[in-house]
């Protein structure tokens, strides 16, 4: 089992990077409302630069790799890599999801069964789940979903609001939503 101490301070770090880009778009989008929708609408490769980043800067206890190629089949890439001191061997991947649609929600089940399936006992697997919904019924269920799969465990959840821009009549207005990450380590 991989140090789920590291994966707490893990989640800390990237919640702060992501609600630091959060800040700095809601003074971008509070110009340009209609244009750009805020953290809702930034794509998975994104938020993990911004957490790689984070990461760096906060000299986390692991070196940090993004869009690795996965050790049995280097045609397909890990979103984040956390390696051993010293080696290049792997300590635990980070598979991330934008859960906004029951199509994402498949494709997080299916980062972990290969993470499963491809990766050693001893290397952590964690599967970042980012949302930000108007409407959290379907972010509640999928997180519950998620959480009852076979030998998945919550590590750790946090939330924010943030603004979303909505078109109502031909008039743009920035109205708060709920955004946030979700942590969970695949057994």
């Amino acid at each position: 089992m991989f140090d789920r101490s590291a994966m707490k301070k893990f989640f800390e770090i990237a919640m702060a990077a992501v609600q630091r880009e959060d800040q700095l778009l809601r003074g971008h989008c509070a110009c340009a409302c209609g244009y750009h929708h805020g953290i809702g609408h930034v794509e998975e490769r994104t938020f993990m630069h911004l957490i790689l980043r984070a990461l760096i800067k906060s000299r986390f206890k692991y070196k940090v790799r993004l869009e690795q190629p996965y050790p049995n089949d280097p045609s397909s890439k890990a979103d984040l890599v956390l390696l051993r001191e010293g080696q290049q061997q792997w300590a635990a991947c980070v598979e991330a999801k934008l859960l906004d649609s029951h199509e994402t929600m498949n494709l997080a089940r299916q980062d972990m069964q290969w993470m499963r399936d491809r990766l050693l006992p001893d290397v952590g697997k964690f599967l970042l789940a980012f949302w930000a919904r108007r409407n959290l019924d379907d972010v509640c269920r999928w997180l519950v979903e998620l959480n009852n799969e076979p030998n998945v465990d919550l590590v750790s959840t946090d939330t924010f609001v943030t603004s979303w821009c909505v078109e109502e009549e031909g008039n743009f207005t920035l109205q708060p939503v709920d955004a946030g990450l979700t942590l969970f380590e695949v057994l």
